[in-house]
């Protein structure tokens, strides 16, 4: 088995060298300290080792189909295995990574591959994703929730039928596009981008010729800090026909021309979502269902990271606290089937 010398020279990392079966680095033909080792995968002998040891077939085709895609993906030693694994996170669904991690673990502690020094890390890493899994699992909806639950494509495919364009437009905003809270309340017009003025942090706008939102006034602004997100194509329309309707300063007024302040904004949204789904369904119910929708079991990372900072808050926010587990029993099977995401 080949063996790799990492070293260190004023805290950069220096080219190696192959010395007699080692890799090392020379200067003026001396050898300079080592910082550490790493051993090269022998990946035939693995194979063998592998069907030596005393498991089942199907355990052996996990840890041999696992073993070759490390091999497939040039993975040349024990410490770069925890680095490609975090590489295609998030690009991987979360079930698949986590058999990826739990396999490479398997994989070292039989012997198969050399331990890595990331072995611990790895570990510390799969228990964490082993407690989300869990929560994800108990997260059952209250009986409240479960009787104001619909599934996002049924909240969609209601927003066409809204006659009225306004409300139509309100709709929309909160289950076409992750819903925020309650900050589409004051969000003043502006033509552009360019015209938001850059002293104003405590105004929300939209840009009509990018179709774009900024926020600078929400909850978590303190975390988060400036948001700027592009509305949809129909959405765009929506609002370009609101205002030749009705030409106004802001997106959303209360009866007297004004923009709403949250409280009026809450009840306003919670009354239109009334009419429009004939159920007592919250923005809290909203957000719940659309974080659901792209759970963790059934997205990859990626995307689940993207939805929760749509919704202006942390992945993991959204995965311990927003996601519910509604069941085939909120609603029937053959809907549950038809909508669920993939």
């Amino acid at each position: 088995m080949r063996t790799y010398w990492r070293i260190r020279i004023k805290n950069k990392l220096q080219k190696i060298t192959y010395f007699k079966g080692y890799y090392i680095k020379l200067y003026k033909d001396k050898i300079l300290y080592i910082l550490y080792r790493m051993t090269a995968i022998d990946y035939a002998e693995a194979l063998t080792k592998i069907d030596n040891l005393d498991k089942s077939k199907n355990t052996k085709a996990n840890l041999k189909s696992v073993l070759n895609r490390f091999n497939k993906n040039r993975v040349k030693t024990n410490d770069e295995i925890f680095k490609y694994l975090k590489k295609i996170e998030g690009d991987t669904k979360p079930s698949t990574f986590y058999s990826y991690l739990k396999t490479a673990l398997s994989l070292m502690s039989n012997g198969v591959i050399p331990q890595s020094k990331d072995r611990g890390d790895m570990a510390m890493y799969l228990q964490k994703l082993k407690d989300i899994e869990n929560k994800q699992r108990t997260a059952e909806p209250t009986e409240k929730q479960q009787q104001h639950y619909l599934s996002l494509p049924e909240l969609q495919a209601k927003v066409k039928t809204i006659p009225d364009i306004d409300k139509r437009l309100l709709v929309s905003l909160y289950v076409d596009i992750p819903p925020v809270r309650l900050d589409y309340a004051n969000i003043k017009i502006v033509p552009k981008q360019e015209d938001i003025p850059k002293e104003d942090d405590k105004q929300n706008y939209y840009a009509l010729k990018q179709n774009t939102i900024t926020l600078r006034d929400y909850k978590t602004k303190e975390h988060y800090g400036e948001q700027t997100y592009k509305l949809t194509g129909e959405q765009k329309k929506l609002i370009k026909e609101s205002l030749k309707i009705n030409p106004r300063d802001y997106l959303f007024t209360n009866k007297y021309g004004e923009p709403h302040s949250n409280n009026t904004f809450g009840k306003y949204l919670q009354q239109v979502f009334k009419e429009v789904y004939d159920k007592d369904i919250s923005l809290l119910d909203l957000r719940h269902i659309y974080s659901s929708h792209y759970s963790i079991e059934s997205y990859s990372k990626s995307k689940v990271n993207e939805v929760a900072k749509r919704m202006l808050h942390s992945s993991n926010v959204n995965i311990m606290e927003y996601q519910k587990n509604y069941t085939s029993h909120t609603i029937p099977a053959d809907r549950l089937l038809k909508h669920r995401g993939k």
